[in-house]
């Protein structure tokens, strides 16, 4: 029984993996047709890419910085 339960997970899963991968391939086909039509659109993806990287950029250091805070004041207990 369990293994034809896995087989039953392993083709839902696989499934998701193709609707995924379908839904996305339309999406960027159209933002490239969006992109030739309208090419000032480019510029605007860019600018958003690198805030978006910007801001995860300054999320990842303030979190690093505050585990380094928590491992410098357990270290002082020794």
């Amino acid at each position: 029984m369990d293994k034809i339960k896995i087989i039953h997970e392993a083709r839902r899963s696989s499934h998701s993996l193709y609707a995924y991968f379908l839904t996305q391939g339309v999406l960027l086909i159209a933002l490239g047709l969006l992109v030739v039509f309208y090419p000032g659109l480019l510029v605007l993806l860019a600018a958003f890419f690198f805030a978006l990287i910007g801001l995860a950029s300054l999320w990842a250091g303030i979190r690093i910085r505050r585990f380094v805070k928590k491992i410098d004041s357990f270290m002082k207990l020794f």
